[in-house]
Formats: structure tokens, sequence, C-alpha cells
């Protein structure tokens, strides 16, 4: 067995086997699963001649995809699925090589591994009611439908000595996605196979985390309210050069609302084009290296984005009420300055044709909750939609495939597109919506009372109904209760007599709230 075992590690560290340095390589993860094997092997038969080259082999390459693939608050190089190969290709040999004498780093313990299974557990979905409340992976780029993972249950492990709150986040991740046995849909994993009885601990103490909404710059965003908790407000964005095994899909956002699904990925049948995804499609080639980047992005009483690529600006502006049942919504405002026309769509779950002669039009959802979608802009909106089916190659529901319908917009030059995504409980009333200050502002009375919301790309000013607003985004809430002003950029504004001010802009909204 030992000499088989020095068989392979000649073998598989020959550059005739694999050799990224010469340009013989495939998909990123395979390199990871590649030099994952030769570290298994030094790990396997420590006291061999070349064991210490093997380790270095493996510990040269998890030093670079650590360093070069991680971003600065997390994410990985490709989409969730195949971040899960890459990571059993570098924990199993990690583990396998404490105590050995071949490596001087810890790898298990390295600071950017612990970011990037916090990433995917925080970009989580709400509980599934397909999943029987299971919560999964966001099926974006080439990730599976229902896609579960233990790679929360390895890090509560790892982690249990040395980070307690941490270890104790991601023992309920794992437990909340149904405590699964493997990294993934498909594959052997074979990085830790046969120690999942030791690396997965249901005793170990569990707690649920304190996430929101957060910014993960090289990788995307994701927008959150109400979490945790079965009702939850979520959307995940996608844009930034870690974008690879991924569709033509940079730009795009997937949306649950009130703990349901709404706008979703058709998930992995090939590479995707840009048309199945709630995206604006400028033609713009979409190749690595010319990835767009999130350019502004702040949190707090409500969540601002602003992600830019080759002259499409996508603002996001996420107003969260107290109730999770309340208004927690979006305004998404897609401007295109490249003298390109566009095609802006937004993919509904729904199997209800939508009404096109209405704005706002609402979407049945297939569970309890709706989706009301009220252009603001351009005045007289024309509207198309279709129907497509795709199918996924694994899935973790009970079909492999899924059904959407689309609102289509065809953009003209220079012609911004500003559109309110509202998700409603079943029996609630749609709310009434007024474009205002010529589609860069939205009012919305509901049942719980009135909003103004405000996004444009440039500064504007609005005036009118007792709100005096200046600068490119804001919202005031008013409930019967209390009142909200919120900035989450530069900007003022005031409701009668009350004022607020942002003129030190950062990742953090400013707010004031008082009583009507």
């Amino acid at each position: 067995m030992k000499a088989q075992l020095a068989f392979l590690g000649y073998a598989l560290s020959s550059p005739t086997f694999h050799s990224p340095e010469r340009g013989y390589k495939a998909n990123p993860n395979m390199t990871t699963m590649a030099r994952g094997m030769v570290g298994l092997i030094a790990a396997a038969i420590p006291q061999h001649p070349q064991a210490r080259d093997w380790a270095d082999l493996f510990a040269a390459e998890a030093e670079r995809e650590l360093t070069e693939w991680c971003g600065p608050n997390g994410g990985w190089l490709e989409a969730p699925h195949y971040m899960t190969a890459s990571m059993d290709s570098i924990i199993g040999p990690a583990l396998a090589l404490r105590g050995k004498n071949l490596s001087d780093v810890a790898w298990h313990e390295h600071p950017k591994l612990k970011l990037t299974l916090a990433w995917l557990a925080k970009i989580a979905t709400p509980p599934d009611p397909r999943l029987g409340g299971d919560r999964h992976m966001p099926a974006i780029g080439n990730t599976y439908l229902g896609e579960r993972t233990c790679l929360p249950g390895w890090a509560a492990w790892m982690w249990q000595g040395k980070d307690a709150e941490f270890s104790r986040n991601m023992q309920w991740m794992w437990q909340a996605q149904g405590s699964p046995q493997t990294p993934g849909i498909g594959g052997a994993y074979p990085g830790a196979q046969g120690y999942s009885l030791v690396m997965l601990d249901p005793k170990l103490p569990a707690s649920p985390p304190r996430w929101g909404s957060e910014l993960f710059p090289q990788a995307g965003a994701v927008f959150r309210a109400h979490f945790p908790s079965d009702r939850e407000t979520y959307l995940h964005y996608i844009q930034g050069p870690m974008h690879q095994h991924y569709d033509y899909d940079e730009g795009s956002f997937i949306l649950w609302g009130q703990g349901r699904p709404l706008c979703e990925d058709f998930a992995y049948y090939g590479r995707a084009p840009a048309a199945d995804h709630s995206r604006v499609d400028d033609g713009f080639v979409e190749q690595l290296g010319n990835e767009g980047l999130i350019q502004e992005f702040a949190s707090g009483t409500v969540d601002y984005l602003r992600g830019e690529r080759a002259g499409w600006h996508r603002q996001i502006l996420f107003v969260k009420d107290d109730d999770p049942l309340g208004p927690n919504y979006f305004v998404i405002r897609d401007s295109v300055l490249s003298g390109r026309e566009a095609d802006w769509r937004v993919w509904v779950a729904t199997d209800e044709v939508p009404r096109l002669d209405q704005n706002p039009v609402r979407l049945a959802g297939r569970f309890d909750v709706d989706l009301v979608v009220f252009f603001a802009q351009p005045a007289a909106v024309q509207l198309s939609t279709e129907e497509i089916t795709r199918r996924t190659g694994a899935s973790g529901f009970e079909s492999q495939q899924s059904s959407q319908h689309c609102l289509h917009v065809n953009m003209l030059t220079d012609q911004p597109v500003a559109a309110v995504l509202y998700p409603l409980g079943r029996e609630q009333r749609t709310p009434r919506m007024t474009s205002l200050a010529g589609g860069r502002a939205v009012k919305i009375e509901s049942q719980f009372g009135v909003d103004y919301a405000m996004l444009a790309l440039e500064s504007f000013r609005l005036a009118g109904e007792g709100v005096e607003f200046e600068g490119k985004t804001g919202a005031v809430q008013i409930r019967q209760d209390a009142v909200r002003l919120s900035l989450p950029r530069r900007g003022k504004l005031a409701l009668k007599s009350h004022r607020l001010d942002n003129s030190r802009p950062s990742q953090k909204t400013v707010s004031r709230q008082f009583r009507p």
C-alpha cells in the first residue's frame, strides 16, 4: 500500500499530470484537487523522502488560492458549488498534515479560509418551504437547485476551541441546512471522505448569528431583513472579479420576500446567457478580466448599493420595515451610459402569465407571498413577457426543472429603468404607488403607512408634501407610531421641521427616528 501511495505521489506531482505553471490546467478547482491529493499522500507516508516536497506543493497552492481567490471580506473565485470542491481539497490535506512536521502553517486555521466559509454561510437562502424549511446555498452561477452543504459544520468543528461564537454560528447554519453530511451535490468529495463522524458533531453548541446586509467587495453583496426567521426578506447580488464557473450573470440578483422565493436563478445547466437572469443585457462581452465592481455600499435602517460595469450602473435601495410582513421592498434603478441599447429583465417564480396592461404589476407567487413590480421610469413603460423552463444537472428539490415568467423592457439609448420590487402577502392589498421627480422618487401608500423612496444616479432635489430632499438616495417611512428618515449616502432630508444630514458618507446609513 505504501508503494502504491508513493507511485501516486510521483505521478500526481509530475508536470505531465498537471502543470498550471506551464499553462496546462482547467477550471480553478481542478488545480486545487490535484494539489490537494498530493498533500494527502504526503500526510499518509510522511517518512517518504519526497513527502516534504509534496507537502510544499500543496502548501504553495493553498497559500496562493487563499490569498488570491478569497476577497477582503470573503467570497471565492468560483460559484458556490465548485467552491465546495476546492474547500474539500484544502481542508482535508490541511487537517491531515497536522503533526507530521511537513508544514509550518496550520492551514485549517488560515484566516482567509475562515472568511471564505463564513461568506458561504452568510449568503445562504432563507428557510425554503420546498425543503421542509431547510436553508441552502443560492443557486447562483454553476450551482444546483436546493444544494445544501456540510461546510459550516466542518467550520464549527475546526474552530470550536479557537472562536467559540464563530463555531456556534457555523453549527447553527449547518443545522439550519438540515445537517447535511457532504460538501455539496454530486462527486466523491474525497478530501475528507470517511471522517464525517469526526468532523461533524451534532452535540456542538449552536446559536443563531446576528447577520445583516453585507458587502463582499470582490464577489457581490447580500441584503437581509428579519434574519433569522421564517419571514426573511433577502436579495443576493453578483458583481466583481471573483466570477469563474458562473453564468453570464454579473449584476443579476435573486430575491426572497417574507420568507418565500420570488425571483430565482435557473441554476446550473451550462453557462446560461444574460437573458436568463434578472439583469440588464447591454451586449457587452462578459469575459475574464472585464468584470465590474461595486462602487458604493451602505447598510443600516435602509441599505444601498451601486455597481458599475462598462457604463451600466445598477443601483439598489433596500427599505426595511420593523414588521417582517410590512413594507420590506427594493427600488432598483438601471442606467446604461455607454450608448448601447439594452434589455431589462426580472424573472419571477410564478405560474401565472403577468398582466401587462397595468402599473404596478402584481405577480402571484407560488406560496403565500406575491411580488408587486411598479415602474417609476419610463413614464409609459412598454412591457413584454415570456416563460422559460430549464433543467439543472442535479437538484435538492423533487424536480430538476424550474420555470419562471419575466417582465421585459427594451431600454432605449440613455433611458433609465427604475422599478419597485415589493413583496406582499397574498391577503394584503396592493399599495398605491406614485412616481415623483421624473421617476427618481416613489411615493408608496400602504396599510402600514406612507413611504418616500429616492434613488438616482446623480444628485437631485425633491420638495412637496412636507418632504425636502437633496442627494442621490434616501427614504422616509411614516408609520402611526414613528417616523424614520434615512440617508445612506451624502445628502439632506427633512420632513416638516425634522431634519437629517449626511455629510460624511461611509458604509453606515445615517438615520433618525421620531414620533409623528
